[in-house]
């Protein structure tokens, strides 16, 4: 996990040294795969709320009501 001290330690002038390079490495790639986590959560919930959406409208024009009107009395 990324340590926000050890980062508030370094002078800023200072270059970084083989391990501090490893550690940033390391919480870079942990940072990356959680990203890629809530990228594909974000996608699931799109995708939901598309097919929810085209749901409600083909319901609703299958009763010749609009949507808010399915949505409100219907779901």
């Amino acid at each position: 996990m990324f340590d926000r001290a050890f980062v508030n330690q370094l002078p800023k002038n200072k270059k970084m040294n083989d391990d501090d390079i490893k550690q940033f490495i390391e919480c870079f790639e942990t940072f990356m795969e959680r990203a890629d986590v809530e990228i594909l959560n974000y996608m699931r919930r799109e995708t939901h709320r598309k097919y929810q959406q085209s749901y409600y409208e083909h319901k609703a024009a299958e009763l010749e009501v609009t949507v808010d009107y399915y949505i409100q009395e219907f779901t």
